[in-house]
């Protein structure tokens, strides 16, 4: 009897497939209240830490006197606790360089909130980091004063989400959502309940919930990982669970039926028909779960790519309603055809699949690709993407799986997938009985379901399979070209970069990297831009980079590029701006010479055919009209008109532009744009050896067009419109303002002046949340930038966004203009100017470790003509920084030109 049950059990296991290994790197246990934690040390980025709380409950856990003070409670966190009175968490954190809402931040979801820590990692830095989570997850002060405060935080965040992406998905989700609790427990919450709800409620919530048996503390990071557990026992083993009450139910009811629904706003700007096939999300516990999650982002590939070869517009998306709802959604956007014509479209591609499948070169060309990403999974990842995925493991039930058997396991299953694989499991998502029809219609069509069924059966009976493809190279460029000598190579010891000189004049900068394994970014520019062009050319222009996307080479089409380039890592593209070229990509390690050769053609073999061309234009002119209906849209459009006085060269593009677009002259410009590409200058900086580089620009870079002309850029005198100017239009369709205020002054462009500039906008960023946002409750978020630039006129912008209740508008701009002054009237405080002073030091120490940085500060250097030298060194140029140099630039940053712009409701 006993053989027989082992034998029924042995029989099952391989049926249900065996469970994935654990990942032996990730540390996990439990403390005896039941709190979890996971720990796993990640040398990537060096001496940085990133911890998460995450609490297992969210806005489902509220009662009806409750809605939205899930969200609530975890806005509280932040103001106050036994450790930290009121704000001095986020004070405490920013002294250490720490930016609020970057580095620190917190969310609350239907069934989770989730704060969040990235931090140096210093002996001081965590014992701090760590009672601030302790009192997160038990110690809130609840202050009568500082929760009335936050309730004006909190309807303004709300009023700032009332977007028309937000305001559609409401109305998606009576379907989605239907008889389940998630209807009725938006995070946001009700707002009257939000205006009035007593502090005791918002507690209750709070000792209810905030319970250590639903808890799970994260950790991931370059640390000691005995270390972090300690401090985990220490700061956490003490909490008690204070409450009994069970979790609510995650699961959305099942329905075995098709419904539909029209969805509108008087804001909508894009046609689109979507249909949702929803299952029971899958846990991936065992190696027939992955085997099937392999399949099914197979599926999803071959779908997406016989859709962009065949110009559709069709797209299928795999992903999540809810923890526990899967959603396979496929989307067509439209633009002035009947929906149901649309629908038909969408399911007459459906139906090809459904009925005639795939064929085996595509499958090939897929799992092609899917090996690729395979073998760059074990690369080493950033700490913020190991924790991201830690969590999103823990939210959905799975395990941690060990990458190493995972990725064989990995390549095993792609390899053995078939095209019989891939036609059941596509039927198997057509025949889900609960499904969703949704249009997103700007006329508010609506249909009844006898109609959708009978498009439905039409569109079946149009489906006749998809042309074959005619065999394609297997690389891009299969022709010898000329080659090209290195004249010069000259060492830089301090930036361990070379600046190399070719024989056709071309200049290259490279520097080799590791902070992205397996990585290489390219970046060219020069000057000229659009300003060496008469206005008559300037819409074609504008619309250069746009239609000479679409037209793809002389050779292949894009589609055809991708399916070359399947398996590799390849990105180029090309660009115009008002006073430069500019050329950017990206490859893997080993694919550099397939992003050459695709640069290659990009630039001796630009097309744009005139079916592409009108079919585009055709988009673009619906778009353009559409988008009339779109306040902010509006509002920029009239803006930048008064700014520049109507300027040609700097006035948006509208319908009639368009109409007049010349196919043969945008052709004539893109030419001419990339034809000297001995007057650029070519930084590459990524995961790769000097020889190798060396090799491939001595192959390519002879056949890259040059020419013999030297250009540079002309003042076109675009300048805005001078001193202090107001700009107010009324074309909100909410109750919001939208509040602007547009800094242009002269200052001189030293390194020195860059750099208090920063932290002149670090300080007045924190004097801005203090006031407007924590003591006034006007705003939920203030944007604030600045910048110097120098090709023209050597200027400094200041700039400051943020939105509000009209209604108080005038007080919270004047408490912005006295700010402003007093930065300009006072020396800034010592503590002010060291926290600010930490914010820099420790984002310049974060930026020298990534490719990005080098990649665009070594441009900057060549653009503003300075040494490369320039690039480092700026640690002492930050700490030398006094208050007066501060206020010195804060006299001439916030000068007499300035633009006010209010955008308000009608």
């Amino acid at each position: 009897m006993i053989k027989k049950l082992l034998l029924i059990l042995l029989l099952l296991t391989n049926f249900f497939g065996k469970d994935l290994q654990l990942d032996p790197t990730i540390s996990t246990g439990v403390l005896k209240n039941g709190m979890k934690y996971t720990i796993k040390k990640n040398p990537t980025p060096k001496n940085v830490a990133e911890f998460r709380l995450l609490v297992k409950v969210g806005s489902l856990e509220e009662d009806d006197s409750q809605k939205g003070l899930a969200h609530f409670v975890e806005h509280m966190a932040f103001n106050g606790s036994k450790h930290f009175e009121k704000n001095r968490l986020i004070e405490s954190l920013e002294s250490l360089g720490v930016i609020f809402g970057s580095h620190l931040n917190a969310s609350t979801s239907y069934d989770r909130t989730l704060y969040q820590l990235s931090i140096p990692v210093s002996k001081t830095n965590l014992e701090k980091s760590f009672l601030i989570f302790e009192d997160w997850a038990a110690h809130l002060s609840f202050d009568k004063k500082e929760f009335d405060k936050e309730r004006g935080i909190i309807l303004e965040e709300a009023r700032s989400r009332d977007t028309l992406s937000s305001r559609l998905l409401q109305q998606s989700n009576k379907l989605l959502f239907a008889d389940s609790k998630y209807l009725n427990r938006a995070p946001i919450g009700d707002l009257d309940i939000v205006r009035n709800a007593p502090v005791k409620e918002a507690k209750r919530f709070y000792k209810d919930w905030y319970r250590p048996e639903f808890m799970e503390f994260v950790a991931v990071g370059d640390f000691d990982k005995k270390e972090i557990e300690k401090l985990i026992k220490k700061h956490f083993g003490k909490l008690k669970n204070r409450s009994q009450r069970k979790l609510v139910s995650r699961d959305i009811p099942n329905k075995d039926s098709l419904r539909i629904a029209t969805v509108w706003d008087k804001e909508l700007n894009i046609n689109s028909v979507g249909v949702q096939f929803l299952e029971d999300s899958q846990v991936l516990k065992t190696e027939s779960d992955l085997k099937n999650a392999l399949i099914e982002q197979i599926v999803k590939e071959l779908f997406n790519v016989k859709s962009y070869e065949e110009n559709s517009d069709a797209l299928l998306r795999i992903g999540n309603i809810a923890t526990t709802k899967g959603a396979y959604k496929f989307s067509l956007i439209y633009h002035d055809e009947n929906p149901l014509d649309a629908l038909e479209t969408l399911y007459t591609f459906i139906w090809n699949f459904y009925k005639f499948g795939i064929s085996n070169e595509y499958l090939k060309l897929v799992k092609k690709r899917a090996l690729t990403r395979n073998s760059r999974s074990l690369n080493i990842q950033s700490s913020k993407r190991e924790i991201n995925s830690l969590i999103t493991d823990l939210q959905t039930g799975s395990p941690f799986i060990d990458k190493k058997q995972k990725s064989q396991l990995t390549k095993k299953f792609i390899e053995e997938i078939s095209k019989k694989d891939i036609d059941n499991y596509f039927n198997k998502i057509v025949k889900i009985k609960n499904k969703i029809i949704i249009f997103q219609d700007m006329e508010k069509r609506e249909f009844t379901l006898k109609q959708v069924k009978n498009t439905i059966k039409k569109s079946y009976k149009k489906a006749k399979g998809f042309e074959k493809q005619k065999k394609l190279p297997k690389v891009l460029v299969n022709k010898k070209l000329p080659k090209v000598k290195i004249l010069k190579k000259v060492y830089n010891k301090e930036l361990d970069l070379y600046e190399l000189t070719l024989q056709n004049g071309i200049n290259v900068i490279f520097k080799k990297s590791d902070y992205r394994k397996n990585r290489v970014f390219l970046k060219a520019f020069s000057l000229g831009g659009s300003s060496v062009y008469d206005n008559e050319d300037i819409n074609d222009l504008k619309s250069m980079t746009q239609y000479m996307n679409i037209g793809g080479t002389k050779s292949f089409s894009n589609s055809q590029i991708d399916k070359i380039l399947s398996g590799k890592r390849v990105v180029v593209n090309l660009s115009l701006s008002a006073l430069e070229e500019e050329i950017e990509g990206s490859s893997s390690s080993k694919d550099l010479e397939s992003m050459f050769q695709l640069l290659y053609l990009k630039l001796t073999e630009g097309k744009l055919e005139k079916k592409d061309f009108e079919k585009e234009r055709k988009k673009h002119i619906f778009s353009l009209e559409k988008n009339l209906k779109n306040p902010k849209y509006r509002f920029g459009k009239d803006l930048y008109s008064y700014t520049y006085n109507n300027n040609p060269r700097v006035r948006f593009i509208d319908s009639n532009d368009v109409k007049k677009l010349r196919r043969k002259n945008i052709l004539k410009i893109y030419k001419d744009r990339f034809v000297d590409l001995n007057n650029f200058t070519f930084v590459i900086v990524g995961d790769i050896e000097l020889k190798k580089v060396e090799k491939l620009l001595e192959k390519y870079f002879g056949s890259f067009p040059t020419k013999d002309r030297t250009e540079t850029y002309q003042d076109r005198e675009l300048k805005p419109v001078n001193g202090y100017q107001k700009f107010i239009r009324n074309y909100n369709n909410k109750n919001i303002s939208s509040i602007s205020f547009t800094y242009r002054n002269p200052v001189k462009h030293t390194l020195k002046n860059e750099e208090t500039l920063k932290i002149l906008m670090n300080i007045l960023r924190v004097k801005l949340r203090k006031k407007i946002r924590e003591e006034k409750s006007g705003v939920y978020g203030i944007s604030i930038n600045g910048k110097i630039i120098s090709l023209l006129d050597e200027v400094a912008y200041g700039k400051i966004d943020f939105s509000c209740d009209p209604k108080r508008k005038k007080e919270l701009v004047g408490d912005v203009k006295d700010i402003i002054q007093q930065l300009k009237e006072n020396k800034v405080t010592k503590e002010e100017l060291e926290t600010a002073k930490n914010k820099s030091l420790v984002s310049y120490e974060y930026g020298k470790k990534s490719n990005g940085f080098w990649l665009n500060k070594i441009v900057e250097a060549k653009i503003y003509k300075r040494e490369l030298e320039s690039i480092l060194g700026r640690e002492k140029i930050i700490k030398d920084i006094t208050d007066k140099d501060v206020q010195e630039v804060a006299k001439k940053v916030f000068g007499k030109n300035l633009l006010y712009s209010e955008l308000n409701p009608k």
